[in-house]
């Protein structure tokens, strides 16, 4: 919201120095303003953030370098202002079109910085702004401030890492171009710039929607997967297991699958998703493992997140009791774990020892998933 509302707030200073709408004390007091509102906002959330967790007893989380948060050194600022302006470029070329190819959408988006470079310029040219010096001064300054304020928490902390979600304030870019376009190009120019502009979102829209079907046709095949495993493993525990041992992924689940190409890159979608997305870290997120609470309840079937027919206690905890990392090493070099099957066949669950031992796929090295 901080960075939707920053870039919103240069963009709306952009148009006002191009319409010279206000002196230039007004302009200043502006600038001021807006310093001390987002200075006293973010001191404001630190604050509260740093009473809740001191009420609570809560220490910070690691995700995104939350607790990271104000250690910035200086060579930390100079490494996220260059990422700022790496991204902020790849963004508008897939994530760079040298890996990965040109495709419709970076086409689409290429004729599209072409579109507001060319508005900004005409309108530039056309208001007068060329001819007053703080005003063009200004302006570069806003126009520099974009990409800075469309990645800004990369300021923050060192283990930021942005994804899509966080970058809605880029929309904004596009709004201004056709701002840019309606009042300071003439309409036969601006209408090409239209044209591009409904592409884009054309493209997009339709990518997305392909993205989401894949999506959901993921969590439905991991849910109902994971539903079945679940069961499986709860039906041979006997009281003596303690621990479950996963090897391998379903529909060989790997990192690399999200930047594989695809036919869907070729209609310009940024990560190409597994189709599948079965791994022992999305099982845990559906399912539960924790053998417990089956013994003591008399269940032999799987509590599913999110299913409200299923009673469960309040301090429920989806959870493996995994193996460590040595003893799954080990059990996965013996010979009956070799001999195994792979999923779903009969025999791809079973019990060895005081583990229950569920074979994804084929173990091709000693260290499992």
């Amino acid at each position: 919201y901080v960075s939707f509302a920053f870039v919103l707030a240069v963009c709306y200073f952009i148009v006002e120095l191009l319409e010279n709408r206000r002196e230039e004390k007004q302009y200043r007091n502006w600038i001021a303003a807006q310093v001390l509102i987002y200075s006293c906002a973010l001191a404001g959330y630190y604050l509260v953030w740093k009473v809740c967790l001191a009420m609570q007893g809560f220490t910070a989380s690691s995700y995104q370098g939350i607790d990271r948060v104000g250690v910035m050194g200086a060579g930390d600022l100079v490494s996220a202002l260059m990422k700022i302006v790496g991204d902020f470029v790849k963004f508008f070329l897939e994530w760079n079109i040298l890996d990965h190819g040109v495709t419709v959408y970076s086409v689409l988006n290429m004729l599209f910085v072409i579109a507001f470079a060319f508005g900004l310029l005409t309108a530039v040219w056309k208001s007068g702004a060329a001819k007053r010096k703080i005003h063009l001064l200004l302006l570069l300054l806003c126009v520099a401030a974009l990409p800075v304020g469309c990645f800004i928490w990369y300021l923050t902390s060192p283990d930021v890492v942005y994804h899509a979600l966080m970058l809605q304030s880029v929309c904004l870019l596009y709004i201004l171009t056709a701002v840019l376009f309606d009042r300071w190009v003439r309409p036969a120019i601006s209408n090409l710039a239209l044209i591009v502009l409904v592409a884009i979102v054309v493209n997009n829209s339709v990518t997305a929607n392909m993205y989401y079907n894949l999506m959901q046709q993921s969590f439905e095949v991991t849910k109902s997967v994971a539903s079945e495993l679940s069961t499986r493993i709860h039906l041979l525990d006997d009281g003596e297991v303690k621990f479950v041992a996963i090897y391998g992924g379903l529909g060989g689940y790997g990192q690399e699958d999200h930047f594989r190409h695809d036919r869907l890159r070729q209609l310009g979608g940024w990560k190409v998703i597994n189709r599948t997305i079965l791994s022992p870290m999305f099982l845990s997120l559906y399912t539960d493992f924790d053998l417990s609470y089956y013994r003591s309840n008399d269940l032999e079937y799987p509590i599913v997140e999110n299913d409200p027919d299923i009673p469960a206690p309040q301090d429920w905890e989806f959870r493996f009791p995994l193996l460590d990392k040595a003893e799954r090493d080990a059990l996965a070099r013996t010979e009956q774990v070799q001999n195994m099957p792979i999923w779903p066949a009969r025999d791809s669950v079973a019990v060895i020892g005081d583990t229950v031992v569920v074979k994804l796929s084929h173990i091709e090295a000693a260290s499992p998933q």
